[in-house]
C-alpha cells in the first residue's frame, strides 16, 4: 500500500520550519556543530513510538559509536513524470495527377482527361498517350493525389527518482543519566541524530527536520499520449507543351491545385511537373500521469 502526506503532515510543516526543509527541499543541517565527535548531546526526551537513530545522506559514513543495525534508505518526496512529444514528418509522394478538361473555362468538368501515374516531379517531361486538345474557352485542371505521409510520435517521460539516497543507523547504547530538560544520547556527528516511526507521521516537538524515508518505490508515473497532427500535401504547377518531348512550339503554366483554368487553344501532348511537397506535424502536450511513493514509508526527523 501507499502512502500519502495528510493534510495534519502539511500542518506540522508550518508550525516546524517549513515544508521545504521538513521534506528534505531544503537545506539540510547536520547534528549540533557545538558538540564534539565522539561526545553526547542533550534532546527532548524520546516520545512514544519512536526510536532513536542517526541519520545521513549519501555519501554516507560508517555509523558512529553507540549506533548500529545500518540499512540503506531512500528519501522522498516523489514530483509528477517530466513529458514531452516531438514528431518527425514524412512527406507525401505527389507523383500522381489527375487532368480534367471541359468545353468551358469555369467548371473542367465536361471530360476526365485521366490519371498520370508516377510523373516526375522535378520537371522531367511526360509525353501524354492522349493529347489534350484546347479551343477557345477551354479549361485545364490538374489535381495531384497525395499518397502517404504521416508522423512519427516520440515520447519522453523522466520520471526521477528519488530526492536522496542515505543511511540511517539505529541507537545500541545509551549514555545513561539525563540532562537539563532531557535525555543525553551519543552525538552522531557527522549525521544528524533523529527519531524513526514507521508511516508519515507529523514531527514531534524538539525534532523539527523530517524526511520522508522508505526502502521499496511503488511508482505508476508515466505520461499521457504522444500523438501528432499532420498536415501535408502537394501543389507545384505543371507547363503543358503541344510537343511530345516537351521542348519548343508552346506551352502553357496551369497551377497543380485542382482549380480550372482557361486554356488557349492548342493540342497538348506533353508537360512538365515541378511540385511542391508540403509536409509538417503538431505535437500534443502530454500530462503527467500516476503518482509515486514508499510501499514501507517512515518519518525521520532530526534535532537541525
Amino acid at each position: 500500500m501507499k502512502w500519502r502526506l495528510p493534510a495534519a503532515v502539511g500542518g506540522a510543516c508550518v508550525l516546524a520550519v517549513g515544508c521545504a526543509d521538513i521534506f528534505g527541499l531544503g537545506s539540510y543541517t547536520q547534528a549540533d556543530a557545538s558538540a564534539s565527535e565522539g561526545g553526547v548531546l542533550c534532546v527532548p526526551e524520546l516520545p512514544s513510538g519512536w526510536t532513536f537513530v542517526s541519520y545521513a545522506r549519501d555519501p554516507a559514513t560508517a555509523c558512529a559509536s553507540g549506533f548500529g543495525s545500518s540499512a540503506k534508505v531512500q528519501e522522498g518526496p516523489f514530483g509528477p513524470a517530466s513529458c514531452a512529444c516531438s514528431c518527425a514528418a514524412s512527406p507525401p509522394s505527389c507523383a500522381t495527377l489527375s487532368i480534367n478538361a471541359g468545353a468551358t473555362s469555369s467548371t473542367c468538368t465536361d471530360s476526365v482527361v485521366g490519371q498520370i501515374e508516377r510523373a516526375p516531379v522535378d520537371g522531367g517531361c511526360v509525353t501524354l498517350s492522349n493529347s489534350i486538345n484546347t479551343g477557345g474557352g477551354d479549361g485545364i485542371a490538374v489535381t495531384p493525389l497525395p499518397d502517404g505521409g504521416g508522423c512519427t510520435a516520440t515520447a519522453t517521460i523522466d520520471a526521477g527518482g528519488p530526492a536522496f539516497s542515505g543511511t540511517t543507523c539505529g541507537l545500541t547504547s545509551t549514555t545513561g543519566g539525563g540532562c537539563a530538560g532531557g535525555v543525553s544520547v551519543p552525538n552522531p556527528s557527522p549525521a544528524a541524530l533523529c527519531i524513526r516511526q514507521s508511516g508519515i507521521v507529523p514531527c514531534p516537538t524538539g525534532y523539527p527536520v523530517a524526511h520522508m524515508i522508505g526502502t521499496t518505490i511503488a511508482d505508476t508515473r508515466g505520461c499521457s499520449a504522444c500523438t501528432c497532427g499532420f498536415d501535408g500535401g502537394c501543389g507545384g504547377s505543371v507547363t503543358f507543351n503541344d510537343n511530345s518531348n516537351c521542348g519548343g512550339g508552346n506551352n502553357q503554366v496551369v497551377p497543380a491545385t485542382g482549380v480550372c483554368t482557361s486554356a488557349t487553344g492548342h493540342n497538348w501532348q506533353g508537360l512538365k511537373y515541378v511540385a511542391t511537397v508540403t509536409a509538417a506535424c503538431a505535437p500534443s502536450m502530454p500530462t503527467p500521469t500516476g503518482d509515486a511513493g514508499f510501499s514501507d514509508p517512515a518519518t525521520v526527523c532530526c534535532v537541525q
